[in-house]
């Protein structure tokens, strides 16, 4: 999955550590030491400058991106680069960490244009797992301080009925919880409402709470 990550502080550094082995992972940030000393570290690609310009974005390559985190301190640039992020590459998830809890709100009522915010102040949606119903994740990844999980699951016949089998938009998984991609061979879609998880297939699981 190639995956774009706005901010290199605390956070991004956490989530590089959990992600960089099994993913492409490109790195923005305005501070050239910090993405120096991730990239001495990790075989990732940074890009000095300003993740909320949509110039810088587009340069940076983000209308391939699978997925965009926003994860700096500043919580008002998050929810911009994620929507920039949204109109340049629409098929791509977002998601954005604020230390805000109105901005979750304020996206639970569906008024902001990007797929999750993750605050800071809730804890993560645990019951990702107990929903999907499969035997055992393959890998799970908790990173973001704690605040995201990443879980990747093999489908089988035993998995949850409400869950296989029927489109996703009428899949009953939790509500803070999204279908993040459904690997089928050697395939890999980024799902949409009409789109359905069988048996055999394997699926990325995203859940913030």
């Amino acid at each position: 999955m190639k995956i774009f990550l706005i901010g290199a502080g605390q956070v991004g550094f956490t989530i590089v550590q959990a992600l960089h082995d099994d993913h492409e992972l490109t790195v923005l940030d305005l501070d050239e030491s910090r993405l120096t000393a991730l990239s001495q570290r990790y075989d990732v690609s940074t890009v000095q400058g300003n993740g909320a310009s949509r110039r810088v974005l587009s340069q940076a390559g983000i209308a391939a991106a699978d997925l965009l985190i926003a994860c700096t301190s500043r919580d008002e640039s998050n929810i911009v680069a994620a929507m920039i992020s949204k109109a340049c590459a629409p098929r791509t998830t977002t998601i954005v960490r604020t230390t805000n809890p109105e901005y979750l709100d304020v996206w639970r009522e569906g008024q902001l244009d990007v797929d999750f915010i993750v605050s800071s102040e809730v804890e993560t949606a645990n019951a990702i797992s107990r929903t999907i119903a499969v035997p055992a994740a393959r890998q799970t990844d908790v990173f973001a301080e704690g605040q995201v999980q990443l879980a990747e699951f093999d489908v089988d016949e035993r998995s949850d009925r409400k869950v296989i089998g029927v489109p996703l938009r009428d899949a009953q998984v939790p509500p803070d919880s999204r279908v993040a991609s459904i690997i089928r061979g050697d395939a890999m879609t980024l799902p949409g409402g009409n789109d359905v998880i069988r048996a055999g297939d394997r699926v990325v699981v995203i859940g913030s709470g």
